[in-house]
């Protein structure tokens, strides 16, 4: 294996994507069957094979559907991202979508049902992309007329908190080259998928570092949602996820401050929960228009009216839906 120099820039968005893909698995969504993906999660398409930052189940099976597939692109970069690399992730949505699409299978049921020896397990794919700063406007407008879920953390103070520690953590790392790809340094420093280099073993600075970026990870919940039924959000929380009694009602408020929304849940009126999202900005305002018209008449109700959530709480999927019935600005 070539030498790669490792370089702080390089580095960050790696990491972001390896915390992005933990936060996932520990909010519950499992690992995509490797029946025609290969372990550098690249996913078959028409054309070519196309590389995913991260891919999904959402566990709970919905009747007359596919399992639902979560193929993620995750930017940790220090600007907000812009609309060609969303133009770029269509056209490998396009080109996933195309799969099985092919004339040089010998028979039709040849080509549905099996590559090669492998069955091909049919999904419906949600495409989702996730920056560290946020979407420039024509990112927004790209992404929501071509049906790509934007989520923001530019703004989520647990997000801001774990980027600090990554970049006290990449700064400890020593500047010179390894014998390891920077995706693969970067799963190597936050999982047990491949060994760390001996550099990086005897360095006691990095080492600590390396613990604080863990813990906080450890320490940060995630909980997948949608507001009002039309738009994703992304919650984070340090605190314990709340433990849902069958039977027993839940309520929220909202409360935004600079960009940042803080949900709090109430459980028999006592609080259970408080966690941090952010929305682009053209998401917040569509959450305003829907709340003044409906099927193309203007009515009288508020937008943020409910929210569901999605998350893992021990060995339980916990599916809630929560009427909110305040939001304070």
């Amino acid at each position: 294996m070539r030498l790669t120099k490792i370089s702080a820039t390089s580095l960050r968005g790696y990491i972001y994507e390896a915390a992005i893909d933990k936060m996932f698995q520990n909010a519950g969504f499992t690992k995509a069957p490797n029946t025609y993906q290969n372990p550098r999660v690249k996913v078959k398409g028409r054309a070519v094979n196309n590389q995913i930052d991260c891919i999904k189940l959402f566990p709970i099976f919905i009747p007359f559907t596919y399992p639902l597939r979560l193929l993620v692109e995750v930017k940790g970069w220090g600007w907000s991202v812009g609309s060609s690399p969303l133009m770029k992730f269509k056209s490998v949505l396009d080109d996933i979508a195309e799969f099985g699409n092919r004339e040089y299978k010998s028979s039709d049921e040849e080509r549905i049902l099996n590559f090669g020896d492998q069955l091909i397990e049919r999904f419906v794919d949600i495409p989702v992309f996730i920056s560290l700063n946020g979407f420039k406007q024509p990112a927004q407008e790209y992404g929501m007329l071509n049906g790509v879920c934007l989520v923001d953390h530019s703004k989520t103070p647990e997000m801001i908190k774990l980027t600090e520690k990554i970049r006290k953590m990449i700064e400890a790392i020593p500047s010179f080259s390894y014998k390891i790809t920077r995706r693969d340094l970067a799963l190597a420093i936050l999982t047990d998928d491949h060994e760390l280099p001996d550099q990086l073993k005897t360095n006691e600075n990095f080492m600590e570092q390396r613990k604080e970026v863990l813990d906080n990870i450890t320490s940060v919940f995630s909980i997948f949602g949608s507001v009002d039924g039309r738009v994703p959000v992304h919650i984070l929380t340090n605190e314990e996820l709340p433990t849902v009694d069958d039977g027993s009602q839940i309520s929220a408020n909202i409360e935004k401050n600079n960009g940042v929304f803080t949900l709090l849940l109430y459980q028999s009126n006592q609080k259970v929960f408080t966690g941090h999202f952010t929305l682009p900005s053209l998401y917040d305002k569509y959450i305003q228009i829907s709340g003044r018209i409906t099927n193309g008449r203007k009515a009288k109700a508020r937008p943020l009216q409910n929210i569901v959530l999605f998350y893992k709480k021990g060995n339980r999927d916990v599916f809630l839906k929560a009427n909110i019935n305040e939001v304070r600005k």
